[in-house]
């Protein structure tokens, strides 16, 4: 059994990290041979860069589509999923299984449209040509059913991308509590509510430090909010990690603040889970499915930056009830094992043959 993966698997971001995760061990059986073909450079690259990269893509399926038995694509929403929407059409052209995993942040106001307009005739009309759709939580599945009841559709969590890491370490009363933000610098994420927040966990005097980590569209806007309230030193912007680095900045953190408008299932909360952080985030999509409020994190409805600050300054002072959810993340890692993961991926291939 030959099966293609398309996606933006060679440069960062979650979807990246889901097939990257999922592929790079021997988790399936010796019979399944796995092909890799890249999208896009997705937010690393020029818009250039990523139309140059796509056409490579579109060329290089058609050369190697012959090869291969299923084609499992990984998608968003808006423009990901028109591109990716080609292989689609043309894998099923060419009487291949097709397999369309989505990871869309803006899942609702994409795929759930119900009134009739050209957008929602089109997705009607790829799902149509696809054999089975993989979603990241039961919340999406259960309401991609009722608009699409004829699919074939399954929830399959996000893989846990990094190996659980053990420290029994417990910070003494009256140190630093450091709390960071993992992420693109993009509205969606709640980085306006993240500085106020911040702003307000100063004035109540707390002992912490707030670090936000990324890049993208309002990188200058996030310094600029910093400069005018006077929020360094417990407030700062150290841009884009990656790789060791970010392990590292994992390992010493205490706290993951994630206040996003929009998500699917965020690897940033599987690794910050895995390391033993507490984390504070809004209740969207897939995130409960993560984090049951109050064992090992706390969630709010998005923009509600009365709660974020209620639930960090406990945290920043209670340092039992941050080891506790410590210990809670270890024991909830186990649902994304990436090998169970894997496991559910070859059930689905060996049902489409």
């Amino acid at each position: 059994m030959n099966v293609l993966i398309i996606g933006p698997y060679l440069f960062g971001g979650g979807i990246s990290t889901v097939i990257n995760s999922v592929l790079k061990e021997k988790y399936f059986s010796n019979d399944i041979k796995f092909g890799k073909l890249n999208t896009t450079q997705y937010k690393h690259g020029t818009r250039w860069r990523n139309i140059i990269e796509g056409i490579k893509a579109y060329i290089q399926f058609f050369r190697i589509i012959w090869f291969f038995d299923i084609v499992h694509i990984h998608a968003s929403s808006g423009k990901s999923f028109y591109r990716k929407s080609f292989f689609i059409f043309f894998a099923k052209l060419l009487k291949r299984k097709t397999i369309l995993h989505i990871h869309a942040s803006h899942f609702h106001e994409f795929f759930l449209v119900h009134h009739l307009n050209l957008q929602n005739i089109f997705i009607k009309g790829i799902f149509f040509f696809t054999d089975q759709i993989i979603v990241l939580c039961k919340n999406w599945e259960i309401k991609m059913l009722k608009k699409f009841p004829e699919k074939r559709l399954t929830t399959i969590y996000n893989p846990l991308p990094i190996p659980v890491v053990f420290d029994n370490y417990q910070k003494d009363k009256g140190k630093c509590i450091n709390i960071i933000f993992l992420g693109f610098y993009i509205k969606s994420k709640g980085l306006y509510d993240l500085i106020e927040t911040g702003k307000r966990l100063i004035e109540k005097r707390l002992n912490f430090s707030l670090t936000i980590y990324g890049k993208g569209e309002l990188d200058k806007t996030v310094n600029e909010l910093i400069a005018k309230n006077n929020l360094k030193p417990f407030v700062s912007n150290e841009g884009w990690i990656d790789g060791i680095e970010k392990d590292k900045i994992l390992r010493e953190a205490d706290i993951l603040f994630l206040p996003s408008y929009n998500e699917g299932m965020p690897m940033v909360i599987l690794e910050a889970m895995a390391h033993g952080l507490a984390i504070v985030s809004t209740d969207i999509s897939g995130i409960p499915e993560q984090i049951v409020h109050g064992k090992n994190g706390f969630l709010s409805r998005p923009g509600n930056v009365d709660k974020f600050v209620e639930y960090l300054a406990l945290l920043i002072e209670d340092n039992e009830l941050r080891t506790a959810m410590k210990l809670n993340n270890y024991e909830r890692c186990s649902l994304f094992n990436p090998q169970k993961i894997a496991h559910q991926w070859e059930s689905i291939y060996r049902a489409l043959l």
